[in-house]
């Protein structure tokens, strides 16, 4: 339905129509243009005109199913955000213990995606050096001051990730700042700190590091989220506690 009134909308006429009862039995349409407020700027559509009438008419409609479609959607994706998925790994974790020997689950319990996770993305991977770091909360020697806050911040969110997990787009390996778990959705998020931004060839190189990332479906704002830093301006540690709050609270 969104598809066929989104194609219909592309050739749908300016304006809209007025339907106007005639001493309370007979409807009169009447044309109404956007951009011309007021009832001095309609003028009546005459039998002749039935295509348009019929045109405005579906344009009504398809304005108003659009509307009532993304209402929908937006309803579900709050929704989703409800869902007690741990609930789910009950159904397993609830079995008795002689039980679970003989029962394959459908959907791991959190500690053994956890588990899974963790091995998969190691951390560390970056072959180039480190040099005169900075050593966080877990543990582990970043490149900047920012870096270091940034994973704190993380850290002490209770969010899991890794530093310069090593990864495969297409044949080209990088090394995200931070690859993040998701636990609620099980969804894998990365993070990039851009922190010389006020060097027009660092610059080039972070934008074509966007670029990468959403040739391979990796989109900024869905599973990609960068904070960024110039010589004058440090980052802004406000970006992060917005991104925390919307993925994981």
């Amino acid at each position: 339905m969104r598809r066929n009134a989104s194609a219909s909308l592309k050739n749908a006429p300016e304006g809209s129509l007025v339907c106007q009862m005639h001493k309370g039995k007979r409807c009169q349409f009447l044309y109404h243009k956007a951009d011309m407020p007021g009832d001095r700027h309609r003028r009546y559509l005459s039998v002749k005109e039935a295509a348009l009438i019929k045109k405005l008419a579906q344009k009504e409609y398809d304005l108003d199913l659009l509307g009532k479609i993304d209402g929908q959607i937006n309803a579900l994706k709050e929704l989703e955000t409800q869902l007690d998925r741990h609930e789910l790994g009950t159904a397993f974790s609830e079995l008795h213990p002689k039980k679970q020997l003989l029962v394959t689950p459908y959907r791991p319990s959190d500690e053994d995606y956890l588990a899974m996770w963790l091995h998969e993305h190691p951390g560390g991977q970056n072959s180039y050096a480190v040099e005169n770091g900075f050593m966080t909360e877990q543990k582990e020697e970043v490149r900047s001051k920012s870096e270091k806050m940034i994973a704190d911040k993380l850290f002490y969110s209770n969010v899991t990730y890794r530093y310069e997990t090593s990864l495969n787009l297409g044949g080209k390996i990088i090394y995200p700042d931070f690859t993040i778990l998701n636990m609620r959705t099980r969804e894998t998020l990365y993070l990039e700190h851009f922190g010389k931004m006020d060097d027009p060839a660092y610059c080039t190189q972070a934008l074509k590091r966007i670029d990468l990332y959403s040739e391979y479906g990796i989109l900024q704002g869905q599973q990609l989220f960068f904070t960024m830093e110039t010589g004058d301006k440090p980052v802004n540690m406000k970006v992060l506690d917005d991104f925390i709050k919307t993925k994981f609270t």
